[in-house]
């Protein structure tokens, strides 16, 4: 069944001692399978395609990458030929270039059946082929451009991919062959799989989680993989119904919508054989994991890892063992510790950079790019987070999400973990906003839970019991969803550049007199005179300091008496007339 370099990940799963020819590798909605010896054929007939039309063991292969079983075939034989580039089938024109010039493609492969990759080959003047797979039938197309390759080997690179990156260039990780059999071989022992298993995989193919933790790890157990077409949550009910999956990984987006859709249909998912399903790609707020435990009948097991550790590094581990809820469980296949800013091991429980070491983790970024992000053999995570005794790790945020709010430390995280506990909020994001006096300030963005009617203002008085007051933020706006990237994910900078146009002033004229006073000593003490009655004081350049003397006039001037208390909690001058209201005026 195996004509493929050995070593390489492909010759892995395709091994005959791993599985018997005859099972199913990918199982289709039809209730179709293609088996490993036909996948095999497909991965094999495709590398010799490559190598014959000029792919060589150092060519960048951008392949823009189809959801369903030709992801990973098209995945399996760029890597054995080359070095493989998946790129999201959704990028533009720009993007494409950009992306090309940043890893350095020299060869497009194109999955899609679509004019992007074929124009983008064509403007870059890239030599490049066509694949599709129409239900059984591989179909590939491609002229010759160069004499036919040797195979690659083992210790050369299968994987290419860009970092999300923050504010600068991507850094690229490249990861061999060794470290992708690494990491997907400690995920199927973590998680026990074996032939007879079914995953349903709906993320897309082009990201670590989809590919590697889903795919891959699957595959190489042994057992099957239905790759979905896309997902929507009507969609995977039938899915999940019709293949009844042993388990599925899913981004903590694709796990709330699953909870509200059948919370609103007043449904449950039908019974089946699920053994446990997964949630990776971004933190899953812990208030939602007893409802969907309950909803599938099944543990929800919460993992850690990185593009740089070829996806899962860390998981809870299945029962009979413990699970530590909020925890992401202890490492598989490698080793974590916490450092502080020394550099030096911290003792459990406390709070410092994640870093990881193990033979599926890079030793540096590809052009030795961010050489401050290794030291000694560890990967420094950017990743903030504590290990109890017993080595259970818990992630507290990203060092460089962190808000330095008057020199203290604020984790988006942990409000957003503080928002999404209240029983109206589906979901939550905090971001940094610039502040003249505090150097940043907090504000929080709530998408509410279907039905569910509240204001951004009484969300965050519900947070005063529940966090320490300089971590509650300023504003919390409510708006009806967040833009994600591809894989489900939530990116902070863009949820703060999309609320952005929220954050100025709106200058609304005050209604009454006690507005009206009170708006002339705040614009005195913030020294601006574009302040309204119904924008936040506290993002303008209000803090604790400013608040004091605002009390102090504000009782001078008899409008009423407030407390620095009773300023923050009220933060526009609209609510504080109110309060003054309610207290008759007294001063």
């Amino acid at each position: 069944m195996n004509s493929l370099p050995a070593g390489t990940v492909a010759a892995a799963i395709f091994d005959a001692s791993r599985c018997p020819a005859a099972a199913p590798a990918f199982l289709l909605a039809d209730g179709s399978a293609i088996s490993f010896a036909e996948a095999a054929s497909h991965v094999a007939r495709l590398a010799r395609h490559l190598r014959r039309i000029g792919v060589q063991s150092s060519s960048r292969i951008a392949f823009a990458v189809p959801r369903g079983p030709l992801g990973v075939i098209g995945f399996l034989a760029a890597s054995s030929v080359g070095v493989c580039c998946p790129f999201n089938p959704r990028l533009k024109a720009d993007e494409w270039a950009a992306a090309c010039a940043n890893m350095g493609v020299t060869f497009v492969l194109d999955g899609l059946e679509g004019p992007a990759a074929a124009l983008a080959a064509k403007a870059l003047g890239l030599p490049s082929a066509t694949v599709s797979l129409h239900g059984h039938d591989l179909v590939v197309a491609g002229e010759p451009c160069g004499p036919s390759a040797p195979a690659v080997s083992p210790g050369e690179i299968a994987l290419l991919v860009q970092t999300s990156g923050t504010t600068s260039r991507p850094k690229l990780v490249a990861l061999s062959h060794a470290n992708v059999l690494a990491a997907t071989g400690a995920i199927g022992g973590a998680f026990g799989l074996a032939t007879g298993e079914l995953c349903l995989n709906p993320m897309p193919l082009h990201h670590v989680h989809g590919l590697l933790s889903a795919a891959i790890a699957s595959l190489l157990a042994g057992s099957a993989v239905h790759c979905a077409e896309g997902f929507a949550p009507a969609a995977f009910e039938t899915l999940y119904r019709d293949l009844a999956p042993t388990w599925f990984t899913a981004s903590p987006a694709m796990h709330l919508a699953l909870r509200d859709h059948f919370e609103h249909a007043g449904t449950r998912p039908a019974p089946g054989r699920l053994r446990f399903f997964r949630s990776s790609s971004a933190p899953l707020p812990a208030a939602a994991i007893g409802a969907l435990e309950a909803l599938f009948d099944a543990p929800l097991i919460e993992t850690y890892g990185l593009s740089e550790t070829a996806s899962m590094i860390c998981s809870n581990p299945l029962p009979p063992a413990e699970r530590k809820r909020g925890s992401v469980g202890f490492a598989f296949g490698a080793e974590i510790r916490i450092v502080d800013a020394t550099g030096a091991t911290c003792p459990p429980d406390v709070e410092g950079e994640i870093a990881v070491r193990g033979p599926s983790v890079i030793t540096a970024y590809l052009d030795n790019a961010a050489p401050g992000s290794f030291a000694a053999g560890w990967l420094l995570t950017g990743d903030v987070g504590r290990l109890d005794a017993d080595g259970y790790l818990t992630i507290v945020g990203r060092t460089k999400e962190l808000i330095k709010r008057g020199g203290l430390s604020v984790y988006p995280s942990e409000v957003d973990e503080a928002l999404a506990a209240l029983p109206t909020v589906a979901e939550a994001v905090t971001f940094a906003v610039p502040h003249p006096t505090l150097g940043e300030d907090v504000v929080s963005a709530v998408v509410l839970r279907p039905g569910a009617t509240q204001s951004g203002a009484a969300l965050r008085a519900e947070l005063s019991g529940r966090l320490s007051t300089y971590k509650i933020p300023s504003l919390v706006l409510v708006t009806p969803g967040f833009r994600r990237n591809e894989t489900g994910k939530i990116v902070r900078r863009d949820v703060a550049a999309a609320l952005e146009d929220r954050l100025q002033p709106q200058g609304l004229p005050p209604a009454n007199e006690a507005e009206r006073a009170l708006l002339r000593v705040w614009r005195g003490v913030l020294g601006r005179d574009d302040i309204g009655v119904t924008d936040n004081l506290f993002l303008l350049g209000g803090d604790p300091l400013r608040a004091e003397r605002a009390a102090a006039l504000i009782a001078a001037d008899g409008i009423w008496r407030p407390t620095l208390k009773d300023l923050l909690a009220a933060p526009t001058v609209r609510e504080q007339a109110a309060r003054a209201d309610r207290h008759g005026g007294q001063a």
